[in-house]
C-alpha cells in the first residue's frame, strides 16, 4: 500500500512539474511582430545581389549606375507610408511611399504617386534585417540602422 501512495506522489510530482516547464516556455516565445510593424524605422541597403539570369538585372544596374550614393542611403519608414530618404545627417527632398500590397508585397512609389511604382516582395526576414526581391530576382538586403 505504501508503495502505490509513493507511486501516485510521485506521479502528481512529475505531472506538476511538466505542467510548470510548459506554461513556462510558452510565456517565453515571443509575439510575432507583422512585417509593417517590423518595417517602421530607418533601414539602409546593405548590399545587393543581382541576378544570375541574364536578362535580368535591368532596375538594379540602372539605380546603381545613375546614383552613386544608392549603397549611402538611410531609409525612415513612417507609420503613416512615406518614406525619409537620407544621405549621412542630411534628409533628401524626394517624396517617397510605401504600400504593402498583402504580407510580402511591398510597393514603393517615387514622386508624388503619378511616378514610378517599384513592386519587391519579401523573400526574408529577422528583427534587424530584411531581404527585398524584385521581379528580375535581384535581392536588396536592408539592415536596421540605430542612431
Amino acid at each position: 500500500m505504501k508503495k502505490i501512495i509513493l507511486a501516485v506522489i510521485l506521479l502528481a510530482a512529475a505531472g506538476g512539474a511538466v505542467y510548470y516547464f510548459l506554461t513556462q516556455k510558452k510565456a517565453g516565445i515571443p509575439q510575432q511582430t507583422s512585417f509593417k510593424q517590423m518595417l517602421l524605422g530607418e533601414w539602409k541597403i546593405d548590399s545587393v545581389a543581382l541576378s544570375k539570369k541574364d536578362s535580368g538585372n535591368a532596375i538594379a544596374l540602372f539605380a546603381l549606375a545613375l546614383d552613386s550614393n544608392f549603397l549611402k542611403y538611410t531609409y525612415d519608414f513612417k507609420e503613416d507610408g512615406t518614406i525619409i530618404k537620407m544621405l549621412g545627417d542630411s534628409t533628401l527632398a524626394e517624396k517617397n511611399s510605401y504600400q504593402l500590397k498583402d504580407s510580402v508585397t511591398l510597393v514603393f512609389t517615387e514622386g508624388d504617386g503619378t511616378a514610378e511604382s517599384f513592386e519587391l516582395k519579401l523573400s526574408a526576414k529577422e528583427k534587424n534585417w530584411f531581404v527585398l526581391m524584385d521581379k528580375d530576382s535581384t535581392n536588396y538586403y536592408f539592415k536596421k540602422q540605430s542612431r
